[in-house]
């Protein structure tokens, strides 16, 4: 039986030890390989990946993939979901999430907002009146306005996006690229666009942490440097790379993933001729394809290429695992994947 936990727990931060440079040399041996351990993660909020272990950002992988395997096996949590909404698709994939959860869902679009989000705390303390969990999807907040709204809510709340992290769909990635390579751990994602996106902040924070690469090729600078601090240590902690690249061709060189956003950059704009002439393989992604694409059409076309469809799916399932996870003791009755590969 599935007992309810209203008490919000706090999560644990990481000792702050600066480490300088890009990129580490990679032991394959350092990261240790084993099956995933669960995690209660009832009542914590997900607002960033900070305090996040590598088992406790499996562990919502690990419920993702089995309520998307036993779909049609319909599990009743009958909670109170709210929303502050401004993507629609976000919103549609919420919707379905609410749905096949026999859950009811309460939207309110960040415009409506008006003077109320002067008072972030506040707000957050009237809406978890109401509801069981709050998902915040909210690009024109500060992740500090975020952090005020969480401080607020005696429910747990969970960051879909805001101006600087998007923690839920970066993880509706995460699931993406496991069901595709059937491993996380070795995985090298590259990131292409401006330096100032949330999806890349929060890249340096998560990818490390799950024993994956990063390489990136910016146009400008990093605006975030907290997280790009954070993301240096943790590479050097789990003996990982994080590196930039000045050359697109360089930095995508026998990758596994692209993840790219909408922007106005002629030299990182992907297009199949590319792909075909560097002999390429890999799949790509765009948290904001909704705003437009930064890839051709016939790229989009290219059969094995995009994996844009498959995120925005994915949304439903991580928007579920979230509700399961972080309002009740949900715990998953199948066998843990090996989301680390085997070796």
């Amino acid at each position: 039986m599935m007992m309810s936990h209203w008490v919000k727990s706090t999560s644990t931060t990481c000792k702050k030890v600066f480490t300088k440079g890009f990129s580490q040399n990679v032991n394959p041996k350092k990261f240790d390989v084993g099956r995933t351990k669960f995690q209660s993660l009832n009542g914590r909020d997900l607002i960033s990946f900070d305090g996040y272990t590598r088992d406790d950002i499996y562990t919502l992988l690990w419920i993702a993939k089995e309520l998307k395997q036993f779909q049609h096996q319909s599990i009743r949590m009958g909670k109170r979901i709210s929303l502050i909404w401004s993507n629609p698709i976000t919103k549609a994939t919420l919707a379905n999430a609410s749905q096949n959860l026999e859950s009811s869902l309460c939207c309110v679009h960040e415009d409506q907002l008006y003077g109320s989000a002067n008072n972030y705390e506040m707000l957050g303390r009237s809406l978890a009146s109401a509801a069981d969990i709050i998902f915040l999807d909210v690009p024109s907040w500060s992740q500090s306005n975020v952090e005020e709204f969480a401080a607020g809510s005696n429910r747990p709340v969970v960051l879909i996006s805001s101006r600087e992290l998007s923690p839920a769909l970066v993880y509706s990635e995460l699931l993406s690229f496991y069901e595709t390579y059937a491993f996380l751990r070795r995985l090298i994602l590259v990131y292409l666009g401006p330096g100032n996106n949330a999806a890349l902040n929060t890249y340096f924070t998560v990818v490390p942490t799950i024993g994956g690469h990063l390489r990136y090729v910016v146009d400008g600078v990093i605006e975030n440097q907290t997280s790009w601090e954070k993301g240096l240590r943790l590479a050097s902690k789990f003996n990982t790379e994080m590196k930039q690249f000045e050359k697109v061709e360089e930095a995508v060189d026998r990758a596994h993933a692209v993840s790219t956003c909408f922007h106005n950059l002629p030299h990182m704009h992907l297009m199949l001729k590319d792909v075909k002439e560097m002999d390429l393989d890999w799949t790509f992604v765009q948290s904001d394809s909704h705003k437009g694409l930064s890839v051709s059409k016939d790229l989009m076309k290219a059969s094995g290429h995009s994996l844009l469809n498959e995120v925005i799916s994915n949304q439903s399932w991580i928007f579920q695992a979230c509700v399961a996870a972080h309002t009740s003791d949900y715990t998953p009755k199948s066998q843990p994947p090996r989301f680390e590969g085997v070796d």
